[in-house]
């Protein structure tokens, strides 16, 4: 069965095969229960802080979860390669020209692999699963800016902000620099106009 065939039509993220059902079933029904653990409300004067882990963990439970599923269905996808190999080794031990040729071996490799992940790639199963793992990437970095920004600040270090208000305060003072310059090279030009202008003045009247 071709993974065009395999691949879930309904537009579901959830990947097929034996590699990937029962991983993917252990994540839908963990994380539920892991995003209503980790959205409970903190106490104390840390509640800040721990909303802030909470979140950054809940962020990485979801990249893994869309990690699994990823790798899952790639690991099918090279799955229904080798079997491909399998079943075409018989009539490639025909031919003694292909048989032992490295090259030529290598070049059926990579012309059932190239046929199997084009079929993969053009899935809605696969699309889903690479939005969903770039999304849950980018949302994982989002989560854990506040932290990393908390831990500079504790070590008296610059933090992300800092860094950012230092350059915006750099570019300020080169755009000023700039137009300093150019109005002092403005000021010049009209200083010698007027300077040739007095001169011109005054050999008229000698």
């Amino acid at each position: 069965m071709s993974t065009a065939q395999q691949a879930p039509s309904n537009g579901s993220r959830r990947p097929t095969g034996p590699l990937a059902v029962i991983p993917t079933h252990l994540w839908d029904i963990a994380t539920p229960l892991v995003h209503q653990v980790l959205r409970t409300p903190g106490l104390g004067p840390a509640r800040g802080m721990q909303a802030a882990l909470a979140r950054l963990a809940e962020a990485g439970w979801d990249l893994g979860r869309a990690t699994s599923r990823y790798t899952a269905l790639i690991a099918r996808v090279w799955t229904e390669v080798a079997l491909d190999l399998l079943s075409d080794a018989p009539s490639l031990a025909v031919d003694p020209a292909t048989a032992l040729d490295p090259r030529r071996l290598l070049e059926h490799v990579y012309e059932v692999a190239e046929r199997r992940f084009a079929e993969a790639f053009t899935t809605t199963g696969y699309v889903d699963a690479q939005a969903e793992l770039g999304a849950t990437a980018m949302a994982y970095r989002v989560a854990e800016q506040p932290i990393a920004q908390a831990l500079l600040t504790l070590v008296h270090a610059a933090s992300l902000a800092d860094v950012d208000a230092a350059h915006r305060n750099v570019q300020d003072l080169r755009r000023t620099v700039r137009e300093l310059r150019r109005r002092v090279r403005t000021l010049e030009r009209e200083v010698a106009a007027s300077r040739a202008d007095d001169d011109g003045e005054g050999t008229d009247r000698g």
